[in-house]
């Protein structure tokens, strides 16, 4: 793992990376806003305020870098910054990012990659509105593919009390419960293609100050578990997204065929079993 105390985002200091990492692994390149594409490698495209200049200020002026992209691999975090402005004086998280916001980026998102070609991926979605622009620009022929995380599909707005408002708080935030269940159908049926963590490992003492983010690394497991048991999501609907759409994305190797190593594979029983020892291999 290649561990940077300040990482870098300007192209002289980053040139170097993509050639000796991409041969072995994947990597992905954050872009300053508004800045243009300095390598062949994914990138991801913040549309909304993130942390220093990783972002843009509008939708209307980002189309700059987009021509240096045209045929590479884009994932974007779907949020329209001029509405995010209209609706910073809200009085809570959700209503500061309503849902306008993500659909509106939707559209822009999916111009963007059916005009340059690009590889299109859209990040940790949440509303259940802009699904069928996601499987409109499908039929169309773009190459577009949709993650969702475990919170959009486990959570929703009605969980939300004052006491723990700051621990639900994420970006994009909670939904409605329609949201919640049209996210959760969305992944049975294939519009969503990946169950993604977005995983953010912030402290208790974090959250406490109002930053955005879940953990969910060591949970994953357990809510594909919630997914299959409890919600009778079919097994061939959690293997794609969870193994077979995600692997050949972010894998060097093929699935299941890692030189030198046994394959690996976890089993989710429908009720629970006694096991030995001895009934686990290596």
């Amino acid at each position: 793992m290649l561990r940077l105390t300040i990482p870098p985002t300007q192209p002289s200091a980053t040139t170097w990376l993509p050639v000796p990492l991409t041969s072995t692994s994947r990597c992905m390149r954050h872009r300053p806003g508004n800045s243009t594409a300095f390598a062949p490698v994914p990138y991801k495209a913040y549309m909304g305020p993130r942390v220093g200049d990783l972002f843009f200020s509008t939708l209307a002026n980002s189309t700059k870098p987009w021509p240096t992209t045209r045929g590479c691999s884009v994932s974007f975090h779907c949020e329209d910054p001029e509405l995010l402005e209209v609706h910073a004086t809200a009085e809570t998280h959700e209503k500061r990012r309503p849902n306008e916001c993500e659909v509106s980026a939707t559209r822009f998102a999916l111009e963007m990659i059916e005009k340059y070609g690009l590889t299109g991926k859209l990040c940790h979605y949440s509303v259940g509105e802009g699904l069928p622009l996601i499987r409109s620009a499908r039929d169309r022929g773009l190459s577009v593919t949709c993650e969702v995380t475990p919170h959009h599909i486990y959570y929703d707005t009605s969980v939300i009390t004052d006491e723990n408002r700051g621990m639900m708080q994420m970006n994009p935030p909670l939904r409605a419960g329609d949201d919640r269940l049209a996210m959760l159908e969305g992944l049975r049926d294939g519009t969503l293609d990946y169950l993604a963590t977005d995983h953010a490992p912030h402290t208790l003492e974090e959250k406490a100050t109002g930053v955005s983010g879940q953990p969910h690394l060591d949970t994953y497991g357990a809510f594909v578990s919630w997914m299959l048991v409890r919600q009778a999501s079919p097994r061939n609907a959690s293997r794609r997204s969870v193994r077979k759409i995600p692997a050949p994305l972010w894998s060097p190797t093929p699935p299941l065929a890692v030189s030198g190593d046994r394959p690996r594979v976890l089993r989710f029983a429908d009720r629970p079993e006694s096991r030995q020892a001895g009934d686990h291999q290596a």
